[in-house]
Order: C-alpha cells, then structure tokens, then sequence
C-alpha cells in the first residue's frame, strides 16, 4: 500500500523524464529517499512514545526501622508495602524485626519473605547448626544443612523452599516434600499457590519440573543451563529460560499444539523472565556486551547496569521493572524512568497496583526509606494563548519555555521535555 502511495505521487513527474534508463534511476532515488524517512520514523518513534506518558510520584516516609545499625541489604518489604522485616545483630546473635516487634534469637538468618497478603513472614534460621524454616514463632520439623530459597504464593499462604542434605536438595511446599534431587534452582510459585516450578538437575543436564496438586511433570528436554522461570498468574502456563551451547532460548514448557514451544534469542545471556496474564508474551533481562536491557512485546528497552524485579500490568499492557546505572536506581515503566534512589528495598517492587495506572515501590532515597505510589498519567500539554504578543509558552514545569509560533504552537513537560507542533 505504501510503495503504491509513493508511485502515485512520483509517477506524473518520472515519466516525463526521457529515457529509460533515466526513469528507472529516478524511480531508485525516489524509493531510497522513503527507505531513509521510514528508518528515521523508526528511531523516532520510540522517542515520541516514551513522552506520551509522565510519573507523578506520591512518597510517604517508612518509619519504625532502627537507622542506626541497618543493612539495608537485609530488610524485606510486604507486598503491600506496609509491613517491614529486618535483621538486626547483637553480640554475635542476630533476630528478625518485624514491624516494631523482635523475634526470637538465632545464630544466623538467611532468606526472609512475606506470605501473600502480607499476613504472616517466614524465614530461613541456623537453630543448634541446623536450618529451619521459622513461620510465625513456630519452626519446621524438618531440617537442613542449608535453607537457600524462600517463595511465597502472592495471593495465598502456601510457602515452598529448597534445603540440602549432605549432596542431595529437597524440595518443600508447605511441610510436603516434593522431591529429592542433585540440585535445585529458581524456584518458582504461583499466585494462588498451587503451582511450583524449579530447575532440577539429572546428570550433566538441568530440566524445568513443574509441580500441581497431585501431579508432576518434568519436561522432556534437558540444558546446560537453566536462568530463570515464570508461572503465567492467570493461564497457569511455565516459562523458563535456557542455555544449550551459546544460544538462549525462551522455552513455553505448556504450548499447545502448533505454537512455537522454543523461541531462540540473539543474547549472551538472559536473567529474569515474567510472562503476561494470557502467557504468550513474555519479557526478560538480557545482556548484550556488559549492558543489561528489558525485552518485551514492544522490543528492547534502553541499556542499564543491572535490571531488578520486572512485572507486567494485569492486562498485559504495560512493563515496569527496577534498573541501576552507576550507583542510581530508578523506576521504569515502558520507557519513562522516574528519579533515581540508593536503592529499591528487597521486596518492594516495582509492581502494578490495579490496571495499569499505579506502580508500587518502596526505594531508600538518602538515609531515608520512603513507599512511593507512581501515577502514570498522560504527559502534561500546554496550548500557547492567542493573545500572546511574544508568542513564548511556559509550562507548568520549572524552566520550561519554548519559543512559540502562536497558538499553533505547543509545549509539551514530561520526564522528556521537548517542543512539538
């Protein structure tokens, strides 16, 4: 449709050129010079779109947590961003903090997580030279050499968590053994906790094993490496990522019958993988060189230095997740950043909190902890008055101010500040 556009337009003047052979360059011109403007509009394009949209950041200051001796590598954030868990040390002791109240002591504290609605917090603990998992005040019958992974259902009560015995790790949902195996990673759990998913390995080879009340199934094919799995919230499907050589692939362990089940990727390698609520797009961390970007339904995001927690919006629409450069971390949602923080709090997002309209997250900025709601809102538009003799427009960010053409002219304030008309 488009190359029969441009031939209606450029035809009436090519063919009163004499010659064929200089019609037939004319013609090559003409095409080349549409090549160029569509590539442009390509690299354009992105520009525009990630002005289309602003973050009004609302902060409410987190308090309750003692400044003084805190690593805040070691603080855990509710899902709802309301309740904190810290580890706090004392003469070789160490004791979970949550909320204001202490709990028991032990001798080391691993992984800490929230259960799902953010009602109850469980937690790996060394108790005598052993590992428990310690929910509420109450520790688990079983125990380990080690307690590496902790993962919650976000909308349930249900917990799963991986311990070593001597050279064997056993996978636990709940106070039901799963399985033994030579290793164990990404675990994975789904919403309403009733699906777990890992990595396992057999021999030489790691395979994706998915787990549903009542039945398991291990997938047919093995790799070199597995680097992360995903639970589809709503259609219940598994993702995962693989390495077989150089080549990463995005493996949909639940396609059906005629859809593609390996999705070949051109990355060196691929971190963190969600899957939208249908399950058929998908969106990772991946590297290409030192830098790491976001891969999602509308292509590659924009390089950073590390990527954190990536989460889609319940329809799928939208892709928000945590990046660092240098020592600033920031907030993106498609490809609008927000202000930059020491650091996004473990556990505290970035997730949607309905639709698409609000982004959740807790972030240290200075010395002091703050649960910020992003509002996404469509980036502000200001109309130049006709009455306006200089034609300049301010707009209602600090130092905005274009040149105007009357009141054909508009300025539009955003994270990206720019003049359009």
């Amino acid at each position: 449709m488009f190359f029969r556009w441009a031939g209606i337009t450029a035809g009436p003047f090519i063919k009163r050129l004499a010659g064929p052979e200089s019609r037939r360059r004319a013609w090559t011109a003409w095409l080349m010079v549409w090549v160029a403007l569509l590539a442009l509009l390509a690299l354009v394009g992105p520009a525009i779109a990630a002005q289309s949209q602003e973050l009004q950041l609302e902060t409410e200051r987190i308090t309750g947590l003692d400044l003084s001796q805190l690593d805040w590598s070691r603080v855990v954030v509710s899902a709802d961003l309301k309740t904190t868990a810290f580890v706090k040390t004392d003469g070789g002791w160490e004791r979970l903090v949550v909320g204001d109240r202490p709990q028991r002591e032990y001798g080391h504290i691993g992984a800490v997580s929230f259960t799902g609605e953010s009602r109850k917090v469980v937690y790996a603990a060394r108790s005598s030279g052993k590992w428990v998992l310690v929910t509420g005040d109450k520790e688990s019958r079983q125990k380990f050499d080690a307690i590496t992974e902790i993962v919650t259902g976000a909308k349930s009560d249900s917990v799963a968590y991986t311990g070593r015995r001597e050279n064997r790790w056993v996978v636990m949902k709940n106070s039901s053994q799963l399985g033994e195996y030579e290793g164990v990673e990404h675990l994975a759990m789904s919403p309403d906790g009733e699906i777990v998913a890992f990595a396992a390995m057999r021999g030489k080879k790691w395979y994706c094993v998915k787990f549903t009340r009542g039945d398991s199934k291990m997938d047919e094919t093995g790799y070199a490496e597995i680097g992360a799995i995903a639970i589809c919230p709503v259609c219940k499907g598994v993702g995962y990522t693989a390495r077989d050589g150089r080549e990463w692939s995005i493996v949909l362990m639940d396609a059906k019958k005629g859809e593609d089940r390996v999705k070949s990727t051109p990355f060196e390698s691929i971190g963190r993988l969600v899957l939208n609520p249908a399950g058929k797009d998908f969106g990772y961390a991946a590297t290409r060189g030192d830098r790491w970007r976001v891969v999602g339904p509308r292509g590659e995001g924009k390089p950073h230095d590390e990527i954190g927690e990536i989460a889609f919006s319940l329809d799928g629409g939208k892709i928000t997740y945590s990046a660092r450069d240098g020592d600033e971390w920031k907030v993106v949602v498609d490809d609008t950043e927000s202000e930059g923080y020491i650091r996004i709090l473990g556990g505290g997002g970035p997730r949607f909190a309905d639709g698409e309209s609000r982004v959740l997250f807790a972030a240290l900025k200075g010395d002091e902890p703050y649960r910020v709601q992003a509002v996404i809102k469509p980036a502000s538009v200001v109309t130049s008055p006709p009455d306006n003799p200089s034609g300049a427009v301010r707009g209602p960010c600090p130092g905005c101010s274009c040149p105007g053409l009357g009141s054909a002219h508009q300025c539009r304030c955003g994270p990206h500040m720019g003049c359009m008309r």
